[in-house]
């Protein structure tokens, strides 16, 4: 549990990074997707795949050594999935609210 948080505080820190570092160098008007959020999009995949890909290889593991019946991982790694991309959703907002209400103040 104690390393979804880390991984958690970590993803957040680097989202709203991400999102806010060109704000502040570009003064001008500029478009949101190409230039501020690619790198939070490929940051984005970059953990959907690692949490896919962790889940994927401990049902291997514990399928091919364990010799219990096999499980299944996979709905536990689609709600953490799910989870993130709401998390993820939440701070966007938060972060294009806080931006806008900066410009208008």
């Amino acid at each position: 549990m104690s390393e979804i948080i880390v991984k958690l505080l970590i993803y957040s820190g680097l989202l709203i990074y991400f999102l806010t570092l060109f704000d502040v160098k570009n003064k001008k008007k500029s478009r949101l997707f190409p230039t501020k959020s690619f790198l939070a999009l490929g940051l984005y995949m970059l953990m959907v795949s690692i949490i896919w890909g962790t889940y994927t290889a401990e049902e291997w593991q514990m399928n091919e050594h364990s010799g219990y019946p096999p499980i299944y991982l996979m709905d536990h790694a689609l709600l953490l999935i799910v989870g993130v991309s709401i998390y993820s959703i939440l701070l966007f907002v938060i972060i294009t609210f806080f931006r806008m209400k900066k410009r208008k103040g």
